[in-house]
């Protein structure tokens, strides 16, 4: 997903939870304020709100242009204080809230494209972590779509991969810690595990940041 085209803007990474709706990252939907020393200038931070509009392609792979299908939505749901003071007043983002929910619109078909496509499944996901507080235990897949694939690719296609198997290792503040491989362009992606029972993948966790 892209605010504007992948190759002018980069991309983010998201998941296709119900028949019209997609969750990803907030940052892969607003520029935060990050310098290159890692500090956070205020100033350069995007204003957040309800209803920008998002490019989504939705596929695995590159069609042309860049994915089978590219829809619009909106942006319909995020955690306003994700970006806070600390006790000395510094601005800082909290990971644990690194989430936003995008609408899309119906394709040319007249149809969300969660009616053509089986989405991911997320309240089997809450009752199994409140029930399970262990979640080392749990083998992940790590999705999304690296930039470093991209660039390496003759004519610069924007796939999806995944890391088969990883899993949580700790906590960092309100966010999780992991194994799993991240890179640029893959914010937003999922950590999911297929569950037998519901017969869906379950999202436990989304890509937030880190370079493992």
């Amino acid at each position: 997903l892209s605010t504007e085209d992948w190759t002018k803007t980069g991309w983010g990474s998201g998941s296709l939870v119900s028949k019209c709706h997609v969750l990803t990252s907030h940052h892969a939907v607003f520029a935060h304020g990050k310098t290159e020393k890692g500090t956070i200038d205020p100033k350069k931070e995007e204003k957040m709100y309800l209803g920008k509009e998002v490019l989504v392609g939705l596929g695995q792979i590159s069609g042309s242009p860049w994915k089978s299908d590219r829809i619009i939505g909106k942006i319909v749901g995020f955690d306003e204080t994700i970006r806070n003071l600390d006790q000395s007043n510094n601005p800082y983002y909290d990971d644990g809230k690194d989430f936003a929910v995008i609408k899309l619109n119906k394709g040319k078909d007249g149809k969300y494209p969660g009616e053509k496509r089986k989405p991911f499944c997320l309240q089997s996901a809450f009752d199994k972590v409140h029930k399970n507080k262990n979640l080392r235990k749990l083998s992940l897949r790590g999705i999304g779509h690296p930039g470093d694939k991209y660039f390496t690719t003759p004519k610069g296609e924007i796939s999806l991969w995944q890391d088969i198997d990883c899993r949580i290792i700790g906590t960092d503040g309100s966010a999780f810690r992991t194994n799993c491989q991240s890179k640029g362009g893959m914010s937003g992606g999922p950590l999911t595990q297929y569950d037998e029972i519901e017969d869906c993948w379950t999202i436990y966790a989304m890509y937030s940041g880190g370079n493992t």
